[in-house]
């Protein structure tokens, strides 16, 4: 089916860093109707699954036009290029995230790059995909047996003959399903997206499966590099769209944003109905196409109906633009419209130099694109690969505040080892009230004396702890010739959405894998659940029917004081306790200590005694029954 396209209406912006206006431009199609292709139940596919994989292990060749050329030729004036951009310095946490689970994922054994995507559901059916293949567990039921299914086997119904890759995996825990999409061929004859709805809260069980059309322009371009966010309605893709026979560099044609009614594919059921979508195209500014559009995912639950993307000029040695790109409505909306903000960091980021390996092997860390986002609380926190301070491959942690506002604003943080290189980092929010501002950020580590593992760091409040190690690799990696070996294009993270304070990361780790009676040194996948180490404090009321025991602390930040609402489930009243500590457990004051009548109730105190800084309220009967802690930030 051919789009017809109309151009929108040109918006006209300030660019903060040359105070000159500037232009940006989209195109829309029509709201578009993909019928049903098929039909799956993973479990029974996954026992005839042979699992087919092509790997080119030829490493790349120097040229005017190659992958290699172009990145290296950038990487080697950022070892001369003295960068005499401020860098935010960040203060150090003591404490690290908890480590509740760790595993290995089943690994693959045609593994270069190992690209890493995680969600799981309320229920704890856990879903872990990597290049190829999906692994389907049940984190509460270690009898079950793990589902694995190669995305082959996985879209055999659609009768696509070419290779599958770069799946992506989310959960929605409005629906309580999951959506998973990948890609399907290389060139525009071929490239499709295959878009997978299941049907119950079983990822092991039936899927919906569509397919929307790789080349949507019906010229000689096709669809890399998906990303995905789900908002309270709809599920939107982001792709790049590459020309034949050309590198992802040169033959990069545009961004392109696919949205879409998540109801059309979760509630299809015949061939008959039709997954209702969106199309935007030709998204520019100056008449230069952005690249790499990130969705904007939700931290401690989606948010819509509008959507956020995010890019940044990933190609540049320093750059300090980011570009904010917002979808207005849901697509049945008749205002629904694309518009875009260009905001000045106060920190430059750049591509990232080549990540170092034992042995005298190398890791390709990309270019300097924005790789996870979240929002939370009127605030977006990014990361993406950059260049540290000492030389070695870092992350780049931005966030944007004031972007529900008329003037957000971005500031940048870059993180670094003194002795590994960091790359494909993720983020998610790891806060358990309003207004909390945390985050773990996941990423590989290597280094020329350390083997490819899996770290995270722990964010509270503008400070950060050390480098957590979660996993040591136990060999270097040399899948493909040479010495340039592929490190991966993304990782995996999401929040538990039932257990607020933890976050679930897949990530890469080196190691000697079996191959019949041989081996060879490559990738396999970490699976890591982590616990904030403030989360024992937050929320955590044992009796359903005490679901609205406390209401939100107001204000927070406070200045002088605050209030909360209490509502006790009690048949009459009974004793309760309302007592303050600081942030190392000691008692400041037992606010209260009486009993409550049952139904709602309004608590405050004067915090003017209180020194600036976090503190905690815990409440509890006297009967152990009801017991809930809050934090409260107090700034005179």
């Amino acid at each position: 089916m051919r789009h017809f396209h109309y151009t929108c209406l040109i918006l006209v912006l300030s660019f903060f860093s040359l105070h000159a206006q500037q232009s940006f431009s989209y195109e829309e199609s029509e709201v578009l109707h993909k019928p049903l292709r098929a039909t799956i139940n993973v479990r029974e596919a996954a026992q005839h699954d042979f699992a087919p994989k092509m790997m080119h292990l030829e490493a790349p060749v120097p040229g005017n036009k190659t992958y290699r050329n172009m990145l290296d030729s950038l990487k080697r004036e950022l070892y001369v290029k003295t960068n005499n951009t401020e860098t935010n310095k960040t203060q150090t946490l003591s404490d690290t995230a908890a480590v509740v689970y760790s595993f290995e994922a089943t690994y693959d054994l045609s593994s270069a790059p190992n690209d890493n995507d995680i969600a799981i559901s309320n229920a704890g059916k856990l879903v872990s995909v990597m290049n190829s293949n999906i692994w389907i567990y049940d984190i509460y039921d270690e009898a079950t047996e793990p589902v694995k299914i190669s995305l082959d086997a996985f879209a055999e119904p659609l009768a696509l003959e070419q290779g599958k890759y770069d799946p992506k995996i989310a959960y929605d825990p409005f629906e309580d399903r999951f959506i998973l999409v990948f890609l399907n061929g290389t060139a525009s004859e071929n490239s499709t997206i295959v878009v997978g709805f299941s049907k119950t809260n079983d990822p092991a069980g039936n899927w919906n499966l569509f397919a929307l059309e790789g080349n949507p322009r019906e010229n000689n371009t096709w669809s890399d590099y998906p990303m995905i966010a789900l908002s309270e309605q709809e599920l939107f893709i982001s792709v790049n769209l590459l020309t034949d026979g050309e590198t992802w560099q040169e033959g990069f044609a545009g961004s392109v944003i696919w949205q879409i009614y998540k109801f059309s594919g979760y509630n299809a059921t015949s061939p008959n109905e039709e997954l209702i979508t969106k199309f935007y195209d030709n998204i520019q500014y100056n008449e230069r196409n952005i690249r790499n559009l990130c969705p904007v995912k939700g931290g401690s639950t989606l948010y819509g109906p509008n959507m956020y993307f995010l890019s940044n000029r990933n190609f540049d040695v320093s750059n300090d633009s980011i570009f904010l790109l917002e979808v207005t409505d849901w697509f049945l909306s008749p205002e629904t419209h694309v518009e875009m903000q260009v905001l000045q960091s106060n920190v430059a980021y750049g591509v990232p130099p080549q990540a170092h390996q034992p042995n005298n092997q190398t890791f390709d860390t990309n270019d300097g694109r924005i790789l996870g986002a979240y929002l939370e609380d009127n605030q977006i926190h990014f990361v993406s690969n950059t260049m540290s301070e000492n030389g070695l491959s870092g992350i780049y942690h931005g966030k944007i505040n004031n972007v529900l506002g008329e003037n957000p604003q971005a500031e940048g943080f870059i993180l670094s080892n003194d002795s590994l290189d960091l790359g494909y980092p993720n983020i998610a929010y790891v806060g358990t009230f309003p207004y909390d501002d945390r985050c773990i950020i996941n990423v590989n580590h290597s280094g020329t004396n350390t083997y490819d593992g899996l770290s995270a760091y722990y964010y509270a409040y503008g400070e950060y702890s050390d480098l957590q190690i979660l996993k040591k690799g136990t060999s270097y990696v040399d899948a493909i010739e040479g010495s340039y070996e592929r490190w991966g294009d993304y990782s995996g993270a999401q929040t538990q959405y039932n257990a607020p304070g933890i976050v679930w990361i897949n990530g890469s780790w080196g190691r000697n894998i079996s191959f019949g009676p041989a081996f060879f040194k490559g990738s396999s996948t970490w699976i890591s659940a982590l616990q904030s180490p403030e989360s024992n404090m937050a929320a955590s009321i044992e009796n359903v029917s005490s679901a609205k025991f406390l209401s939100n602390v107001s204000p927070n930040p406070s200045t002088n004081w605050v209030y909360f609402d209490l509502h006790f489930p009690f048949k009459t009243k009974e004793k309760i306790n309302i007592s303050l500590y600081n942030t190392q457990g000691e008692l400041v004051k037992l606010l209260y200590s009486d009993y409550a009548k049952a139904g709602k109730n309004r608590f405050s105190f004067d915090t003017s005694p209180l020194q600036n800084g976090m503190y905690f309220l815990q409440i509890n009967d006297t009967q152990g029954k009801y017991q809930l802690s809050e934090k409260v930030l107090v700034q005179h």
